[in-house]
């Protein structure tokens, strides 16, 4: 039996594996790091914090034929900019993005009843509100709406012409000049966090009665693996960095090991020179969490970092002046081990290279290291016969020029055709590309 290892990097894409007969026979394993968060930017009086290392996981498990494996590697978390009116926070990380939809308009429409749907105005309504949009009486109008797990959902609304919406009686949402419907091409876009079980939703016409259409899909985005954005400064102060995306592994669809995102470094203030606080995180609230912006004056502070993703949650860091970054999508690791960051460094360190590593703060920040996915294959190989037992062999050797040499490839020659021998060198199955959305969203940060 031959143990090859098969590290998987950062693609932007799912990576597919579908489970042959011969590595069906004895478990897999497979090592995950998650991609780190990036440095928080800075001024010349205050340093961006430095963003968190990436959470590392294992699991071994087993397969049969037919089994497919898949796995999303988090991409890193970039670096916020550098002092400068309104100045940027950095890019989360991209992992996988998977969506449900739980509630469309349109389709609600002969299921609670009431309202019909919306006349088609191609020669004036755009596209998504042609295909979303019913006609809204005077009225309020209010459906009940099941939410299938807690977390995070994308809202996408438009209005023919002013509208607002509440959940359970809360305003959460207000647009007006046409949005979606006319004047812009997409809809609005925003993110709620929504406990699981049945809420009212509510639209309210917010004009003066000249409201004809409206139009809401909501989309289960729970398994959203990405980093969020750092937050942005709005003085000159330093931008927070961004969450880095976790690295995931499903088996046939179901998600059975991952290594969160490290969150992103705070950015630097500028009136009192204080860095960012911290060497990493807020180690109060979760280390996957993105870092406070700095400052101790309420006017000078930089933007938060964004939280890392994977699996529970990771918020974004909170600002003293400036913006808060999203949070993460998710945080924390999932598998037989799991082991958090320290600082800017996972908390196992890889042996393929800097992965999983959190980027610098300081004047100038410094992106993090996107994750990482080895996968260990046990492979039969060659066997022998031993007092009539098949005993395999795990290393061959031959004599050549006097020495002994370790083989490396083995092969037997087939129907006149020289067939390599499964469990030798070159054997370590390939992950191919496989279809899956890779991107970064942001759910509504909670603290």
């Amino acid at each position: 039996m031959a143990i090859v290892v098969r590290p998987v990097t950062y693609t932007g894409t799912l990576q597919k594996l579908v489970v042959t007969s011969w590595l069906a026979k004895y478990p897999i394993t497979v090592e995950l790091w998650g991609g780190g968060g990036g440095g928080g930017g800075g001024t010349n009086l205050g340093r961006g914090g430095n963003g968190s290392g990436g959470g590392y996981a294992t699991k071994t498990f087993s397969v049969s034929a037919g089994d497919i494996i898949e796995v999303a590697v988090g991409q890193r978390g970039e670096g916020g900019l550098t002092q400068a009116f309104g100045t940027g926070g950095g890019a989360g990380g991209a992992s996988l993005i998977t969506s449900t939809t739980v509630f469309d308009m349109r389709s609600a429409v002969g299921t609670w009843g009431g309202i019909a749907p919306a006349v088609s105005q191609p020669q004036f309504w755009l596209p998504w509100f042609n295909q979303h949009a019913v006609g809204i009486p005077t009225l309020p109008w209010t459906y009940t709406v099941n939410f299938p797990v807690s977390g995070v959902y994308v809202w996408q609304v438009g209005a023919d012409y002013a509208m607002d919406t509440f959940l359970d009686g809360v305003l959460i949402n207000s647009i007006s000049g046409y949005a979606g419907s006319w004047e812009s091409p997409s809809p609005v876009e925003f993110v709620q966090y929504v406990a699981a079980g049945n809420h009212t939703v509510q639209f309210v016409p917010n004009d003066d009665g000249g409201t004809v259409g409206y139009a809401c899909v909501i989309q289960n985005y729970n398994q959203v693996w990405s980093g969020a954005p750092g937050g942005t400064a709005i003085g000159a102060s330093g931008g927070g960095g961004g969450g880095g995306g976790a690295t995931v592994v499903f088996l046939n669809g179901v998600a059975i090991a991952a290594a969160g995102g490290g969150g992103g470094g705070g950015g630097g203030g500028i009136t009192d020179g204080e860095d960012s606080p911290g060497t990493a995180g807020r180690a109060t609230a979760g280390i996957n969490n993105g870092q406070d912006g700095g400052s101790i004056n309420v006017s000078s502070g930089g933007g938060g970092g964004g939280g890392g993703g994977g699996y529970g949650g990771g918020n974004g860091g909170l600002p003293v002046y400036d913006q808060g970054a999203g949070a993460g999508s998710a945080a924390g690791n999932l598998g037989d081990t799991t082991v958090e960051p320290t600082g800017r460094f996972p908390g196992v360190a890889s042996a393929y290279g800097s992965v999983g590593r959190g980027g610098l703060g300081g004047l100038v920040s410094a992106a993090g290291t996107n994750g990482l996915a080895a996968f260990s294959f046990n492979i039969s190989g060659v066997s022998v016969k031993d007092a009539d037992v098949w005993k395999e062999v795990e290393d061959i050797y031959v004599k050549h020029n006097g020495s002994w040499s370790l083989v490396q490839e083995i092969y037997i020659k087939q129907n006149g055709q020289w067939v390599l021998v499964d469990g030798t060198e070159n054997t370590a199955p390939i992950f191919v590309p496989a279809t899956g959305t890779f991107g970064v969203t942001s759910r509504s940060n909670t603290g």
